[in-house]
C-alpha cells in the first residue's frame, strides 16, 4: 500500500530504527525520511528513479515523495522519519524548490552521532530495533547536521509542476477522505484540467483516483483499529466508507483480511 498510517499525523513526530534485510513497499507520507546504509547496500526507488547506496552513504527524502527500498541480505541501515517542524527553515525552502539528487555521503561526525542515538534501543515486533527519541536540542542539532551534509552534495532547483501536483493531490486526499470525493472534485479543488490531471495521475501512481483514496481509507482504518476502542461501524464511518458492507469488501481486497481479523 502507498499510504502508511504507522506515521500518524503529528507536528513533533520522530521515529528512528535500525533495520536489517527487509523490503519497504512503495509508500508516501507527510514527513522527511533519511535512510543511511551502515554496511552492505540499500536499493531504492524514489519517484521511479532507481538508486543504490552503500556503506557510509545516505538518501534524504522530502515529504510527499513516492519511495520504496530494500535493505539487501547481509546489510544494515538506519532509518529516520520526522516532522518538518523540527527543521522549519529547511522545510520552508522546499515548498517551492527541490534537490536534483537524493544521495549524499555521511560525514564521520554524523555517523558517530547515529551510534550515540542508537543506545538504549528496543526491539520492535517486526525485528527492527527502535531508537529512542533524544531531547529536542540534541535531535535538532543532529537533523541539521544531516541537512548540512546533504546540501553540500546537492543543488536546489525550482520544483517541476509534477512535484507540486503530487503534493496537492495527497494533501487533498488527507483533508477530504471522509467525504465523497472524485477526480472531478479534485480537479476543481486544485484548479487543473480534468483530462490533464487524469493523465498525470495515472503516470505518477499507476492506478485510478478511487483506488488511491481507498488505500488511504484502509490505512486510516488500520490505525483506528490499532489505537482506539471504536466499533467497526464507527471506524468505517471515520475512515470515509459509506457503509460497513463496503468497508469490509474494500478492506479485505486491499489488506488481504477482513477488519475483524486485524
Amino acid at each position: 500500500m502507498i499510504f502508511d498510517q504507522v506515521y500518524s499525523h503529528s507536528s513533533d513526530f520522530y521515529y528512528a530504527l535500525t533495520s536489517a534485510q527487509r523490503t519497504y513497499d512503495m509508500q508516501i507520507h507527510s514527513y522527511f525520511e533519511v535512510v543511511v546504509c551502515s554496511y552492505g547496500s540499500v536499493e531504492l526507488s524514489i519517484k521511479n528513479q532507481k538508486i543504490t547506496i552503500k556503506e557510509g552513504e545516505g538518501v534524504f527524502i522530502a515529504p510527499y515523495t513516492l519511495r520504496s527500498y530494500t535493505i539487501t541480505e547481509g546489510s544494515l541501515a538506519y532509518i529516520f522519519i520526522f516532522s518538518p517542524s523540527f527543521i522549519p527553515d529547511f522545510a520552508k525552502r522546499l515548498e517551492n524548490q527541490e534537490y536534483t539528487n537524493y544521495v549524499f555521503t555521511m560525514k564521520k561526525t554524523i555517523l558517530n552521532s547515529i551510534f550515540t542515538l542508537a543506545k538504549g534501543n528496543t526491539l520492535s515486533n517486526d525485528g527492527s530495533i527502535i531508537m529512542p527519541k533524544p531531547d529536542e536540542f540534541t535531535l535538532k542539532a543532529f537533523l541539521y547536521s544531516i541537512i548540512s551534509s546533504f546540501a553540500e552534495d546537492n543543488t536546489l532547483v525550482d520544483k517541476k509542476t509534477e512535484s507540486i501536483i503530487i503534493k496537492e493531490i495527497l494533501q487533498y486526499i488527507e483533508q477530504n477522505f471522509t467525504l465523497d470525493i472524485s477526480l472531478q472534485s479534485l480537479s476543481q479543488a486544485i484548479d487543473y484540467d480534468y483530462e490533464y490531471l487524469s493523465r498525470v495521475f495515472n503516470k505518477i501512481f499507476g492506478q485510478n483516483f478511487s483506488s488511491l483514496v481507498n488505500q488511504y481509507r484502509c490505512n486510516k482504518a488500520q490505525q483506528l483499529i490499532a489505537t482506539t476502542n471504536q466499533t467497526l461501524a464507527q471506524i468505517a464511518t471515520n475512515s470515509g466508507f459509506q457503509s460497513v458492507r463496503t468497508f469490509n469488501r474494500v478492506f479485505k481486497s486491499i489488506v488481504g483480511k477482513s477488519p475483524s481479523k486485524i
